[in-house]
């Protein structure tokens, strides 16, 4: 297909989208004249509630890292955190980029 028989297909959807849109202005308009004076109460928009903020999961991890002083391994930390496998070894690493961290020995962190 050629670059202009594409944009003439593509100018042929906008059309039809155009008119769409036009043909629900309309549908509108009707609904509105039908409810006439009637005052419409919007229904609440009902959303997630945040969760609490208790830190963010890096705040997470290296406080736990605070409380081992003799050091912890991955594993552990992702059984008490909670968190995700992939989400505790991109902290650490970042960390440990950073020098907050350091690893005595394989698996294992410490407070730099």
């Amino acid at each position: 297909m050629s670059m202009k028989e594409s944009l003439q297909k593509v100018q042929k959807h906008l059309e039809s989208a155009q008119a769409e849109i036009g043909r629900l202005y309309g549908l509108v308009d009707n609904l509105e004249k039908t409810v006439g004076g009637v005052e419409i109460k919007s229904m609440p928009v009902t959303r997630k509630a945040p969760r609490a903020a208790k830190g963010s999961a890096t705040d997470k991890v290296l406080a736990l890292i605070k409380k081992h002083a003799e050091g912890i391994s991955t594993d552990a930390i992702i059984k008490q955190t909670g968190l995700e496998k992939k989400t505790v070894y991109g902290i650490v690493n970042k960390a440990k980029k950073q020098k907050k961290l350091r690893s005595p020995k394989r698996g294992t962190y410490v407070v730099a």
